[in-house]
């Protein structure tokens, strides 16, 4: 299998975002609304979190209006730079337990996510 090819082949460029105020409801409405199960969470263009499906699923729906972005996401946010290689992913999804992993330019600028079925549409095309 080609272990070599970098992140920004695979992963889903210019993900939705959310800033660390929005609401958790608002996370629920945009994940359903899309069908996407992970949202980095930016601050002043750095991302500082992430949120997932099963994170909000831990939260009363009465709740989700009250509870914001900070204080639900996972941090410190697990990154990796477009120019590393799925050799270099593959052991933040087994090793860490991940399902998605947001990407950065060499700015430090988010640019994409990378989900574990990103991954297998990969495997898929390849074989």
């Amino acid at each position: 299998m080609k272990t070599k090819v970098p992140v920004y082949k695979i992963m889903t460029p210019l993900p939705i975002r959310l800033n660390p105020k929005d609401s958790i409801q608002k996370a629920a409405f945009i994940m359903n609304d899309l069908g996407i199960r992970h949202l980095p969470v930016v601050k002043d263009s750095e991302v500082i979190g992430i949120i997932s499906y099963s994170d909000i699923l831990r939260i009363n729906e009465l709740d989700r209006e009250k509870i914001l972005s900070d204080n639900l996401m996972t941090t410190p946010a697990i990154t990796i730079k477009e120019s590393e290689t799925l050799e270099e992913l593959a052991p933040l999804f087994t090793t860490k337990k991940l399902h998605a992993v947001p990407v950065l330019d060499y700015e430090n600028k988010l640019i994409g996510i990378v989900s574990t079925i990103d991954i297998i549409k990969f495997m898929y095309d390849y074989i």
